[in-house]
């Protein structure tokens, strides 16, 4: 018996292969006229997004970033909260976002590896002042550069970032006190009045 050799030469997974290698892909068979007469194309879609419209992540302002952190107060597990909104809103590239993310007292051996280098057990909630901590590393890797030319250069944007982000904060609090100031000042201080009726 001879075996004819398919047109197309492609191969077309099966129903159970979309199961179990692709769960995500929607199988979809698209056949035009001209395709009727010597094999069946197949399409596939691209795999839909798991959340829908109505769960997109809302952008988020440097200003509402800047007012909910406070960076010269703030722990470890919140600098990765910090630096997921910086990065969702697209104020930091996905290498920045990486470094400013990791934070070695979050690894489950810290106090075995690294805390029994420094003599430090980890805090993770312990609230530091991160911008004199990328200072410090800063300065460290413009002492003792590596071989990532690029890193000072990222860590740098980091530290301005932080910085600005500091700065914004200040700023916000200032201008939330000036207009509380001007509000109290605007009301004049009437006396309270009295709606009962001066019998004379």
């Amino acid at each position: 018996m001879k075996r004819i050799p398919r047109v197309d030469a492609r191969r077309v997974p099966k129903l159970c292969h979309l199961e179990t290698i692709a769960p995500g892909v929607e199988f979809v068979e698209i056949t035009k006229q001209k395709d009727k007469e010597s094999s069946k194309y197949t399409e596939y879609t691209q795999p839909k997004p798991l959340f829908g419209s109505k769960s997109k992540r809302k952008i988020i302002s440097f200003l509402e970033i800047a007012t909910d952190y406070n960076v010269k107060m703030i722990s470890s597990r919140q600098m990765v909260a910090l630096s997921f909104d910086l990065y969702t809103a697209g104020y930091i590239d996905k290498e920045q976002h990486l470094l400013l993310s990791f934070q070695a007292e979050l690894q489950p051996n810290f106090d075995d590896t690294i805390g029994a280098l420094i003599n430090q057990n980890s805090a993770p909630d312990k609230q530091r002042d991160f911008i004199e901590l990328w200072l410090e590393r800063c300065v460290f890797e413009q002492n003792y550069p590596g071989p990532d030319h690029k890193r000072t250069y990222r860590l740098k944007i980091i530290l301005n970032m932080l910085t600005a982000l500091d700065k914004m904060a200040q700023t916000a609090q200032k201008w939330q006190k000036t207009k509380v100031d001007d509000d109290q000042t605007s009301i004049p201080n009437f006396p309270s009045l009295s709606l009962k009726r001066m019998e004379y």
